[in-house]
This record gives C-alpha cells, sequence and structure tokens, in this order.
C-alpha cells in the first residue's frame, strides 16, 4: 500500500490583502487538483485508516485529503466541493479562539503580515527584540527555515521559523498580541467570521471528519512532556471529553512533531499526522504519518510529482518517521 496524506489551510478567493502573509488556493483550484488527484489516486476517510489499523488493506495508491486550523473558509468554500465530488477528509480544529474569543498566534502572524508593510512589522519585530534583548533571528539556519517554509522569501522564511520556533512561547504570544491588536480593533469578532462555530465543528464530527489540532497551536515538541498533555487534553474537554481518534501536530516539523510527542498523543489518539513531505508505505507507525502541502502535489504551485505519457512520477521519499522511533513502543 501507499498512503499519500494532502493538507489544506486558506481555501478562498486570491488577492484578498495587501501584502504576502496569506496564501490561499481558490475554490476553482481546488477542485481542479482534487480532480486531478483522483486520476492517480483512491480517496480514503478517517475511518477507513482506523479500520486499516485493524487489518483492513487499503488501497495501493490511497489519498486523504486533510485541512489544519479550523478555518470558516475550510467549512464554507472546501467542504461543499469535497461533497460534490464524493471525497471524504478529516479537518484539524485548535479550539482555543472558540473558547476565549482570542486568536491563535500563527493566524495573527498570518493576518498581520497580509495587512501591514513588510518593513513596519520587521520594525516592530526589531524593537521589541530590543526591548528584551534577544537577537532578531536567535541561531536560525536558514537552510532548515527555507525547507520549513517553502513557499516564502527567504526573509519572511527566516522572521517566521524565529518567532514559531526559536522564540519562548510566552515571548511569541506577547509579540504577535501587540501586533495583532494594531491590526484589528475587536478580535472576538474576528475569531467568530475566521474560524469554524463549535456547531460547524459537530457537524464534522458527526461525519467522523473531525481531528485535533490542539488546543493552542504551539510547537509541541518545543512543550514539556506534561504541557504537551495539557495541549492536547484541553481540546477534548472543550469538545466534551469525546473520543477523537486523529491528531495533527501544529507546524508538524520534526522539532515540533518529536518521538516525545507522539509517545504523548497516544494517551489519546489513535493515528497523527506530521508535516514530513513523503509517502507512507505502511502504517507502521500510526502516529507519525507523513503529509505534504497541497502546493507540492499537481498542479499545486511547487509539485513534486508529474504525469508523464499518463503515469505518475513522484519525487516523494517512504516516511521515515524519526530516526530515534524505535527507541520508543507506542
Amino acid at each position: 500500500m501507499s498512503l499519500l496524506g494532502v493538507n489544506y489551510h486558506y481555501v478562498h478567493e486570491e488577492g484578498l490583502f495587501p501584502y504576502a502573509g496569506i496564501y490561499p488556493m481558490s475554490p476553482v483550484r481546488f477542485k481542479s487538483q482534487l480532480i486531478a488527484l483522483a486520476r492517480h489516486f483512491e480517496f480514503v476517510s478517517g475511518a477507513d485508516l482506523l479500520a486499516a489499523l485493524s487489518g483492513k488493506k487499503l488501497p495501493d495508491n490511497a489519498c486523504i485529503i486533510t485541512f489544519d486550523d479550523g478555518l470558516t473558509c475550510q467549512y464554507e468554500n472546501a467542504l461543499p466541493i469535497l461533497d460534490e465530488l464524493g471525497i471524504p477528509a478529516l479537518f484539524f480544529c485548535s479550539l482555543r479562539p472558540n473558547d476565549t474569543g482570542k486568536a491563535l498566534s500563527v493566524h495573527q502572524l498570518h493576518y498581520v503580515r497580509a495587512n501591514c508593510p513588510p518593513e513596519k512589522m520587521q520594525a516592530w519585530f526589531r524593537a521589541f527584540c530590543a526591548d528584551h534583548d534577544i537577537s532578531p533571528a536567535g541561531e536560525t539556519d536558514l537552510a532548515v527555515a527555507k525547507q520549513t517554509y517553502r513557499y516564502d522569501t527567504e526573509e519572511a522564511a527566516l522572521f517566521k521559523y524565529a518567532l514559531n520556533h526559536k522564540f519562548p512561547q510566552p515571548l511569541r504570544e506577547k509579540f504577535m498580541a501587540a501586533s495583532f491588536a494594531e491590526i484589528v480593533p475587536d478580535e472576538a469578532a474576528w475569531c467568530r467570521d475566521f474560524y469554524m462555530s463549535t456547531a460547524q465543528m459537530e457537524a464534522l464530527y458527526q461525519r467522523g471528519y473531525l481531528g485535533s489540532h490542539t488546543y493552542s497551536h504551539f510547537p509541541l515538541g518545543t512543550l514539556s512532556p506534561s504541557e504537551i498533555t495539557e495541549e492536547l487534553r484541553q481540546n477534548l474537554v472543550f469538545m466534551g471529553k469525546r473520543p477523537l481518534p486523529f491528531v495533527a501536530y501544529p507546524y508538524g516539523s520534526r522539532e515540533a512533531a518529536t518521538p516525545q510527542v507522539a509517545q504523548e498523543a497516544a494517551k489519546y489518539h489513535q493515528i497523527g499526522f506530521t508535516m514530513e513531505r513523503a509517502i507512507n508505505l505502511n502504517l507502521e507507525y500510526p502516529l507519525m504519518l507523513a503529509r505534504v502541502d497541497c502546493n507540492d502535489v499537481l498542479e499545486g504551485k511547487r509539485p513534486l510529482m508529474q504525469v508523464i505519457d499518463g503515469k505518475l512520477n513522484m519525487d516523494l521519499p517512504p516516511s521515515n518517521p524519526n530516526l530515534a522511533l524505535p527507541a520508543f513502543s507506542l
């Protein structure tokens, strides 16, 4: 078997913002990409993956469609297209915005960058770092930053990587909250518009389409085991403590989705997704499944696959969950 996981974030019309920061896929392009994928893959559901853990065979070329962050545009724009084409999906939601009326820092970053001149935000960032006596770039490795943020400029990749992966979480939250407040006067109202409602998430849950993206969307690998557990547990508490077999780790990188993270996730979930750009050849490590970005597949901005003489060719390695994985057991 082989299992390709394809992940999406923003699904709405392009060109809605004055600056780079939010990179949507239009509904038209989304539908076209699904049709292209359907020529070479058989779409499977979360229920199919659970059945496969119990021994049921997956298709030879299986594909699962996923969405991170629980955005309203996914429910309103992507779900109707999926239903029209008869394609199942998983939607991974972080529930702190619904619980508190406070936006996740990752989306504060996206929205501020999309609505603020880059030089202005960089100035805010440098001033903030100076006030707290820290380096704006930390010890960021440019190659790692560019690999993590493949679709950003070099400067943007360094900035986003330093902020999301090198900054202490409290400082990251503080900087983004202050920057966001300069752009958005009513954060609670913004959250109600930007994120799925609890009723929409409940509808997804009833269809077996809902997954956890943790409560606060922190990079879990930077947290202590007890903090990881609390991020996972608190999301389920808000959903009424009901079983939720599926989880996607925020950011999904090797630093954010470590073996320790998977070990903690096993307390609550059966299947977990990283953002390792690879294809899964088995379900040996079901809590460390690889996914690719929608821009990596057919009709994406930088596809890692192409069709030659009617045959699909993929520049994707087999998933290697982590070199340290054999050292622990889930």
